[in-house]
């Protein structure tokens, strides 16, 4: 699930409990409107510093992520 703010794009990841999604979610990520950069999530509204990968880099950015989120560096 994503939810758009006037910078960035939260990528929430929701749990699946008995084939119904929680609507209480973890933020995943974030990612840059501007620049396509991915951050690590500070906390559920701000992301941390410091740029992770990038959507428009040869790999979509899957060298900044893991399953769990973005890498920490």
């Amino acid at each position: 699930m994503t939810k758009e703010g006037p910078k960035y794009v939260k990528v929430i990841s929701l749990d699946v409990w008995n084939g119904v999604p929680n609507t209480n979610g973890s933020v995943y990520c974030f990612v840059e409107k501007g620049t396509g950069n991915v951050l690590k999530a500070a906390g559920f509204n701000a992301p941390a510093k410091g740029v992770r990968s990038n959507i428009f880099a040869q790999d979509f950015g899957a060298s900044g992520i893991t399953g769990y989120g973005a890498c920490y560096r």
